[in-house]
């Protein structure tokens, strides 16, 4: 549900999307990225720390932190939906980390520009 909701906000409001590949240095790059572009642009961006396939889907719906229990997946279920079924403000730019060997789940739903 998450994917889903995460791939049509994307498609609903077409944001650019930067995607940052790699072995070594994603972080560093996305970071440099984020300060060049950060009074210029409205964005999200994946999380420095985050592991996993839900690091894209939660940059692309605005869900900062990760974390367990009830609580917070009700909350990241809200998220979703409401990002993806209720006009909102949404950013310009994904700065989008894609870890090794997730490449074809990070191209099935956000396409680079």
């Amino acid at each position: 549900m998450i994917i889903n909701c995460a791939k049509r906000a994307i498609k609903k409001y077409g944001p650019g999307i930067i995607a940052i590949t790699g072995g070594i240095g994603k972080t560093s790059a996305q970071a440099a990225l984020m300060g060049v572009l950060a009074d210029v642009r409205s964005m999200n961006a994946t999380e420095k720390d985050a592991k996993g396939t839900m690091l894209v889907p939660f940059a692309a719906l605005g869900i900062e932190k990760a974390g367990g229990g009830l609580l917070f997946w009700a909350r990241v279920l809200w998220i979703a939906a409401k990002t993806a079924f209720i006009p909102a403000d949404y950013p310009e730019l994904l700065i989008l980390e894609c870890a090794r060997g997730q490449s074809s789940l990070f191209t099935s739903f956000a396409r680079p520009n």
